[in-house]
């Protein structure tokens, strides 16, 4: 955990110093946003190959992207990846010496539109990132490669959502689906963005996600045949504990967040899509990876909610203290865990150490 512990302590040091000499502009806080991405993007670009349950077949690929031409590398992968993916593959083949270097390429591709995406929402960038460490899409990084790629391009695509410009909105998701198909259920955003639900409407509402999830099998069983998926009878572990972790703070959103609000309303409406995916993590793992999508959204609606919406400055403290080192132990145990599952995250080796 020694490399883990020592990132949220230089998260924690460069906030500090920023705040210490100076005050908080536009132009400091989007240097202490790259500052402490950037160094979420190092420790995950330079960790070790062996970190990733799927890291092998990407590494064989970029491999042989060095000696096939295009065509062949396509033939090769079209069963597998997505063209876009294939492309980006092949470039990194063309363009960078090893593997070290291809990872950090797919590192800084998932990650520089998260930081983007902070910086323009101008929303405090330490609780934005520890929020970031603290969800399941942090430690798909690790493995997951297409599919973070494409998470960081469905936050930027939202700026074509509130702008109301859906023919942008549309060709963005389908480039983004050029790395990750499942990107495509991301379109589901720009309506959800634009309806408006007050407080007694989301209340109503929430027992939705109780029963979708009393009846997730039933319910999947009807569309899995025609989305051809093999996960129906999958376990997926930590899936009702991150149900409730989500509708526990959906419910935080319900009485806290600012009505008035088009983006706090519009993001409240994605988190509890994010909320109805869930519930049918424990019967398929796409729809666990697909709740990720979603839930990114909580990067600007927390940091928003609790700098906008609390009044007192003693509240605000307790609420920032709170969410800060929930999702540093949330993060963690994601983290931790991954010595048994697909992210391989722990423990953590950098690329230069030998793995016996």
């Amino acid at each position: 955990m020694t490399v883990y512990i020592m990132l949220y302590f230089f998260i924690f040091v460069v906030t500090f110093i920023v705040k210490l000499t100076g005050r908080t502009t536009d132009k400091r806080r989007n240097k202490l946003c790259f500052a402490i991405f950037g160094a979420i993007l190092l420790v995950i670009g330079l960790r070790h190959s062996s970190m990733g349950n799927d890291l092998p077949g990407y590494i064989e690929t970029f491999n042989l992207s060095k000696i096939f031409s295009f065509k062949q590398l396509y033939l090769f992968c079209e069963k597998y990846y997505e063209f876009g993916f294939i492309v980006f593959i092949k470039l990194c083949g063309t363009i960078l010496p090893n593997e070290t270097w291809y990872l950090l390429a797919c590192a800084a591709f998932s990650i520089i539109p998260v930081a983007v995406f902070v910086a323009k929402k101008k929303v405090d960038p330490l609780l934005a990132a520890l929020i970031y460490t603290g969800l399941p899409s942090f430690a798909m990084l690790y493995s997951a490669l297409r599919q973070s790629i494409a998470f960081g391009l469905c936050l930027l695509s939202l700026k074509f959502v509130e702008e109301k410009k859906p023919v942008k909105f549309v060709l963005m998701i389908a480039f983004t689906a050029l790395f990750h198909r499942s990107a495509l259920i991301f379109m589901v955003c720009y309506p959800a963005y634009w309806v408006y639900l007050n407080r007694k409407n989301r209340l109503y509402l929430f027992p939705v996600v109780i029963i979708v999830y009393i009846l997730r099998k039933a319910l999947f069983s009807l569309v899995a045949p025609f989305f051809g998926t093999s996960y129906l009878d999958m376990y997926e572990s930590n899936s009702f504990g991150i149900l409730f972790f989500l509708c526990a703070l959906y419910l935080f959103e319900i009485f806290f967040m600012d009505y008035r609000s088009k983006e706090q309303n519009g993001y409240a409406n994605i988190l509890y899509l994010a909320c109805i995916c869930q519930t049918f993590a424990s019967v398929s793992t796409v729809a666990m990876r697909i709740t990720e999508y979603f839930a990114l959204i909580l990067i600007i609606l927390l940091p928003r909610t609790i700098t906008s919406q609390i009044r007192s400055s003693k509240n605000k403290l307790i609420f920032y203290i709170v969410f800060s080192f929930g999702f540093i132990l949330i993060g963690l145990m994601f983290l931790y865990e991954g010595r048994n599952n697909w992210s391989m995250s722990y423990p953590y080796h950098w690329f230069w150490e030998k793995i016996t």
